[in-house]
């Protein structure tokens, strides 16, 4: 085991629900609900006909949870959610709704990210919650860059050392953000000043720069 046991997966204190639903025409882009009293939600289009309502909620455990009661419990923590959230609740959000529920995990994996000719990418070795919706990207984009440095040739170690100076920097801030997010809605950050919309707007910038 190069890597020991430390690092496995921790439990985050949240978790995520989401439901696929029929997009409305209105909803033209992301649409975010941030909410002092309650729990974060929003809307995500990903078709012309199609989307995905989501929330988080505080949670005490990774336990998973009984999928036949997951459409009737995520309609109760967004209830008093309005707007175009709050119709598609009441028109989707039925019992039998089709909604999945998954514990927010994080791994906190230091430097280096690689031992020999052995590299761990995605999220072995940075996955992160999901408050600024990059886990995905940044795995291809490992895999991206790993073949890119792979083509520019040389011994296994020093490509991988090329690699992890491309990543390391822009991988962690997202994870650390992402979980500096989530500590944020349990009230559990301690860092004055901390601003959720100006870090997923800094986000977003980092996530679309050159990799």
């Amino acid at each position: 085991d190069l890597w020991g046991t430390e690092y496995r997966a921790k439990f985050a204190g949240q978790g995520a629900w989401r439901c696929n639903v029929p997009r409305p025409r209105e909803l033209e882009q992301v649409w975010l609900y941030l909410r002092e009293d309650g729990p974060n939600a929003g809307l995500m289009p990903l078709a012309d006909d199609l989307m995905y309502m989501w929330c988080t909620s505080n949670e005490d455990s990774a336990d998973w949870k009984d999928s036949a009661v997951l459409g009737r419990e995520m309609r109760n923590i967004v209830s008093k959610v309005g707007g175009l959230y709050g119709e598609l609740r009441d028109r989707y959000l039925t019992d039998d709704a089709v909604v999945v529920y998954r514990p927010f995990e994080y791994v906190d994996l230091p430097s280096p990210w690689h031992k020999g000719s052995v590299v761990l990418i995605g999220d072995a070795s940075h996955a992160a919650t999901a408050h600024l919706a990059q886990g995905a990207a940044m795995a291809m984009e490992d895999a991206v860059v790993l073949g890119d440095e792979v083509a520019k040739g040389g011994a296994a170690p020093d490509v991988l050392e090329r690699w992890e100076e491309r990543r390391y920097a822009r991988c962690r801030w997202i994870a650390e953000n992402s979980l500096k997010i989530c500590r944020h809605e349990q009230g559990k950050l301690n860092e004055p000043g901390f601003e959720v919309m100006a870090t997923m707007i800094e986000g977003r910038k980092r996530a679309m720069a050159p990799i």
